[in-house]
């Protein structure tokens, strides 16, 4: 079995504020770290994806579930490809490939 990194929470960060408990990350008020990058970077590239797909509505129900799965396939494919380029050092500056 694989293991895939996610890439770590998005947005690490977020300061949210409570009555109750004052100014605390959203993670420790909540216990949950929210959206990972690597669900962030498929959303994005969802968007860019679907802003082109016309038609999908009329494809009959099973051929477009079928259609769907592959695009999401697809998408995180494309996440997981962004979060590898992220991993690799940077090129020397000068240096084009």
């Amino acid at each position: 079995m694989s293991t895939r990194s996610d890439g770590g929470a998005a947005f690490p960060e977020q300061v949210v504020h409570s009555e109750e408990h004052g100014f605390m990350t959203a993670s420790a008020f909540s216990g949950n770290e929210g959206l990972s990058k690597r669900d962030w970077f498929a959303g994005h590239a969802l968007s860019g994806v679907m802003s082109g797909a016309q038609g999908i509505g009329q494809l009959p129900k099973n051929a477009r579930a079928a259609m769907l799965s592959q695009v999401a396939d697809l998408i995180y494919e494309m996440a997981d490809a962004m979060l590898a380029a992220r991993s690799k050092p940077k090129a020397q500056e000068g240096n084009s490939e």
